[in-house]
């Protein structure tokens, strides 16, 4: 059997599945090694049959694994499956195996306690008592009634949709589709940004936005100078989401807002000025989408920033302890560079060193939060401005937080 990703951060990867514990996920040793931040480390498990048939396992992930659309503790496989780990989509295939897999860049290594990689091919009998023909004479006849049913499904839409635009109940648009318009972006991204308060005590208050990483866990990105701490002093973390916030007191202190949910502190890096919060309760947060590499971006493209900046407002004090959710529009200008490191509260974040260059306006609060496309996927963390010339500031790239998250949510010094 053969895995090709066909959604994802590794799409057009295509890989035999060879050995008795075929394991994927993020660790560096699994056999098919993913870059998708929600994928486990150790995520699942296939296991080849001696009829032909794969086991899949999955191995308590957080995410979970489905197939066809169902989530699964394990099931056989046989071919043309859909199997989804986190945003990865994989297809199945039976066919031909081979006696190595694909590892990290062009690279190949055998797998452990497996057979020695092979030179040539080797085809999978097919299960006892059937012959070859007849397994070729049964996937062709399914193959005929799938290809039949979908060609009725497709002429009755088509009729049906060319009915509607003969009646005018659909009018004919002879120009291109529109984009979505910055309101529409933003009441997409509204629930996967949150307004994040770190209480630290006597060492005061810092207020910050972030955004939700993983749902289904809880997790939240932000950046580490809103998070970190001065020496000796600890930190309650709470989070909360909507359109308008206020800072209240709660039992563990300040909180962002009534309905707000304490978050502890899994890991931060201040020299990747990176941190992961895991929320306490997940319920009405939605993960955001992101961009799968910034090669995909261009100068001049239009991003949305979202968050939740300080404002001055009329009432004295209302600037800081109130929350609004806004969205300021504005352009790549670099798709790619780098910052130097930041002084700040007697603290030094950084350098960094892949940020996105913008003149989407960042201010304080901020911080943190989501910069996303006009199809509300994240492509970078707003992080830091310039005060000495207008329209330069920076976001970390949405490649640099794929590389650095996985290792500064499990509580590993990447400084």
């Amino acid at each position: 059997m053969r895995l090709t990703v066909v959604s994802g951060p590794d799409t057009g990867r295509s890989i035999p599945v060879v050995g008795d514990a075929f394991t994927i996920g993020r660790d560096p040793e699994a056999e098919l090694l993913l870059s998708d931040l929600k994928v486990s480390r150790k995520h699942a498990y296939l296991k080849l049959l001696p009829d032909g048939r794969v086991a899949l396992h999955d191995r308590g992930s957080a995410n979970g694994t489905y197939v066809n659309g169902r989530r699964i503790d394990s099931v056989l496989l046989s071919g043309e499956e859909t199997i989804q780990f986190g945003d990865t989509a994989l297809t199945t295939t039976r066919g031909e195996q081979a006696g190595s897999v694909e590892g990290i860049g062009d690279q190949t290594r055998p797998v452990p306690g497996g057979p020695p990689p092979q030179p040539e091919q080797v085809v999978l009998a097919p299960p006892p008592g059937q012959r070859q023909s007849a397994v070729h004479r049964i996937m062709l006849q399914r193959s005929v009634r799938r290809a039949t049913v979908v060609g009725v499904v497709l002429c009755a839409v088509v009729l049906a949709v060319a009915g509607l635009f003969g009646s005018g109940v659909l009018p004919i648009d002879e120009g291109a589709a529109a984009s979505s318009t910055p309101e529409e972006v933003v009441a997409q991204v509204a629930p996967s940004t949150v307004f994040v308060v770190s209480d630290r005590g006597r060492a005061g208050v810092v207020r910050g936005t972030g955004w939700v990483l993983d749902a289904e866990r809880g997790l939240v990105v932000t950046n580490a100078h809103v998070t970190t701490t001065p020496e000796g002093a600890t930190a309650s973390y709470s989070v909360g989401s909507g359109m308008q916030l206020d800072i209240t007191r709660g039992p563990g202190g300040l909180a962002a807002g009534s309905d707000a949910s304490s978050a502890q502190l899994l890991g931060e890096a201040l020299c990747e000025d990176i941190a992961v919060l895991q929320v306490d309760d997940p319920s009405g947060l939605r993960s955001i989408p992101l961009l799968t590499s910034q090669s995909e971006l261009s100068v001049g493209q239009e991003v949305v920033a979202v968050g939740y900046p300080a404002t001055l407002n009329l009432s004295p004090g209302r600037g800081f302890s109130r929350a609004d959710l806004t969205g300021n529009t504005g352009v790549v200008s670099v798709p790619e560079t780098t910052f130097e490191a930041i002084r700040s509260g007697g603290f030094v974040t950084g350098p960094y060193q892949n940020v996105i260059l913008t003149d989407t306006v960042i201010n304080e609060g901020n911080s943190g939060g989501p910069l996303v496309d006009y199809e509300g996927r994240l492509i970078g963390m707003n992080s830091a401005g310039r005060n000495d010339v207008q329209g330069q500031n920076y976001a970390i790239g949405v490649d640099r937080l794929r590389e650095m998250i996985p290792d500064i949510s499990e509580g590993m010094n990447v400084c």
